[in-house]
């Protein structure tokens, strides 16, 4: 078995701790590169948790000492996370902007029964769209700064990215979201459901709204299907969703997702989930996975990736078969293609400034740029390399 094997395995909900010994007495793990991988992947603190409650001479006494250290050192760098999320909350909340807290220490709590177990590079809420520049002026008084652009383009950003990124000096960056999905990927949510159905969390003694069990399983799924699943945190996440969550109403849940046409999304990291994690899923919910030959393929695509360190990364700003296979209809893989290839981007916006009147030539300039000047920029940058050698 390989060291992401072993790593996976130790994770699973439906392991037996005591075979665990046997197995390693049996062979030889290469401990340095699980901690490696778990690191990389984003779940070391769900390791040095499962470390502890094994058996005693399950694993190396330097190994579990370690565990123990690295968990009191992620409670302090989360506890720090919770803080300046809390201060992030009370910053919007003193100007009457309403905020959900998403992923981060809010997915900790909700998923990991921790707010300080899941790492997160950054402090993410979500906020509805007609607040986005007032968030970012309340933001700003903390002393969190984003790239500048003229209100328009701005505006046009929201709505192709879903969201702003702040960075403030010493802290880490906060993403304000109106959606949870750039806009190139034509997933229409209802957003206003979301708000409708969100639930409260405690966090370190405070009690902050975040979404439903349900939303946040759909979030999930949506956000590990948008970065094709490189990391497993987002597979863990999806498995302890499930596992701590049975009353989960799962026809609410697939309803949604059936509406909004992200089902194969959405079954994608439920499949993800119950194939490497080991957590329960109803029968009804696995039936329309054996019947979809395009997800299995991808779920096979995304193991192999992950088993062999060969997993893409990257943000979703160009064509990709992957992508046009998630969706199950075609009119959202034509949106989508149609998206993609003509929705300027953030650089776009840059590069000039158009009057008002001429914002719809922004389409033209990423046209050109991309399609015309960027490929003859290679060509010659590629024959001017040939020479030199």
């Amino acid at each position: 078995m390989s060291a992401t094997g072993d790593l996976v395995r130790l994770l699973r909900y439906d392991w037996d701790p005591s075979s665990w010994t046997t197995a390693a007495i049996e062979r030889e793990i290469d401990w340095t590169e699980v901690v490696r991988i778990a690191l990389d992947h984003g779940v070391a603190g769900l390791l040095c948790r499962s470390l502890r409650a094994l058996p005693a001479g399950a694993a190396p006494g330097d190994i579990v000492a370690a565990a123990g250290a690295y968990l009191e050192t992620a409670n302090r760098e989360g506890a720090s996370r919770v803080a300046r999320l809390m201060e992030i909350l009370d910053t919007l909340a003193a100007d009457d902007i309403a905020a959900l807290a998403f992923k981060g220490p809010a997915l900790g709590a909700l998923a990991h029964a921790s707010a300080t177990i899941r790492p997160s590079r950054d402090i993410d809420v979500l906020v509805h769209t007609r607040d986005m520049a007032r968030a970012t002026d309340a933001l700003s008084r903390l002393g969190y700064r984003s790239e500048s652009l003229h209100a328009k383009a701005l505006a046009a950003c929201y709505q192709s990215y879903g969201q702003d990124i702040m960075f403030a000096p010493q802290r880490p960056p906060v993403e304000p979201h109106c959606a949870f999905l750039p806009g190139t990927l034509a997933v229409d949510l209802d957003l206003e459901g979301f708000w409708r159905r969100a639930r409260p969390v405690e966090i370190d003694g405070r009690v902050v709204r975040t979404l439903s069990i349900e939303d946040s399983v759909l979030v999930a799924c949506l956000h590990g299907s948008k970065e094709r699943w490189w990391r497993l945190l987002w597979i863990a996440d999806v498995a302890a969703l499930i596992h701590r969550h049975p009353d989960l109403d799962w026809s609410a849940l697939s309803g949604r997702a059936r509406v909004a046409g992200v089902e194969r999304m959405l079954l994608l990291g439920i499949d993800l989930a119950r194939d490497l994690f080991g957590c329960a899923v109803p029968e009804t919910v696995c039936s329309p996975m054996h019947r979809d030959g395009v997800l299995l393929r991808l779920k096979q695509q995304v193991k192999r990736d992950l088993f062999q360190g060969d997993a893409h990364r990257g943000p979703p700003d160009r064509v990709s078969r992957y992508y046009w296979q998630l969706r199950e209809r075609r009119q959202d893989r034509v949106r989508y293609l149609w998206r993609t290839l003509t929705t300027p981007r953030f650089h776009h916006y840059g590069m000039i400034k158009l009057p008002d009147g001429l914002f719809g030539g922004y389409v033209v300039v990423k046209i050109v740029h991309d399609y015309v000047l960027l490929p003859l920029w290679w060509v010659v940058k590629g024959r001017w390399r040939r020479r030199a050698t």
